[in-house]
C-alpha cells in the first residue's frame, strides 16, 4: 500500500499520528506508538575524554529519573559539515520518559545535545 505522508503530530501519549493520502485518493491516518527517543551529546571542543561526557550523561539523567534503555559511544559524522568523525554519547529512552529539559543542553564536558526535542 503506497502511502503520501503530509502531516504528523505528537499526541501527549507519545504516539506519532501520521496523515497522509493512499495511492487511491483516500484520506488515511497511521498512527505508531512506542517511538524510543534518541538523542546524541557532544562532547565540547578540545574534550578527548569521552568516559568523562559519559559519566556527566548518565549521572545528570539519572538526576532526572530518566532511565536509558542505550548509552554508549557511537562515531558519527555532522550533517552538512565536511568535518571528522567525531565521538558522541548515545542515549536511547521510552517515550514515556520525559524530554530532556533545557538545563541539560549543555553541561560541563559536552557542548550540545542534538535530537532533543525530536518526537
Amino acid at each position: 500500500m503506497l502511502f503520501y505522508w503530509l502531516d504528523a503530530r505528537e499526541a501527549a501519549d507519545a504516539s506519532v499520528y501520521l496523515f497522509g493520502r493512499l495511492c487511491t485518493g483516500e484520506s488515511a491516518c497511521v498512527v505508531i506508538r512506542n517511538i524510543e527517543r534518541t538523542v546524541f551529546f557532544a562532547p565540547r571542543a578540545g574534550y578527548s575524554d569521552i568516559a568523562a561526557v559519559q559519566s556527566e550523561v548518565e549521572g545528570a539523567l539519572a538526576r532526572l529519573n530518566i532511565r536509558p534503555s542505550v548509552c554508549k559511544v557511537v562515531r558519527r559524522r555532522r550533517v552538512f559539515e565536511c568535518c571528522e568523525e567525531q565521538a558522541y554519547v548515545k542515549v536511547q529512552y521510552p517515550p514515556w520518559q520525559p524530554h530532556i529539559p533545557d538545563a541539560l543542553a549543555s553541561g560541563v564536558a559536552y557542548s550540545h545535545v542534538y535530537g532533543r526535542n525530536a518526537s
